[in-house]
């Protein structure tokens, strides 16, 4: 695989389609749950104590809603796929950057 201009663009466009999956798409809204649950649970305590901003609740709650958290952590995981699996990333950016663009397109 040659690294041009258009598979930064086709890289770039997996990351935001893996981005909006695991941020907004209501298909791992369940996982979303699962990690913001204990900090959630934490913020309800009748106790008047404010829930930690610290330690790995406080990161999962984090990363599952925050869109640039999380595209920082997909593409570092792009980039390593790039570099060590070129071939089998190479369809599956493609199908994921197609994705991309369809939703992109369907919501305008």
């Amino acid at each position: 695989m040659t690294h041009s201009f258009w598979w930064l663009l086709v890289d770039g466009l997996a990351v935001y389609r893996l981005t909006v999956l695991v941020v907004k798409d209501t298909i791992t809204n369940p996982l979303r749950e699962l990690a913001q649950r204990p900090w959630q649970r934490e913020a309800r305590k009748i106790a008047p104590r404010v829930p930690s901003t610290r330690g790995a609740r406080w990161w999962l709650s984090e990363l599952s809603t925050c869109p640039w958290c999380v595209s920082v952590w997909i593409a570092c995981g792009v980039v390593a796929l790039t570099r060590l699996a070129p071939g089998a990333w190479q369809y599956a950016a493609l199908v994921l950057a197609c994705s991309a663009l369809a939703g992109f397109l369907s919501e305008r």
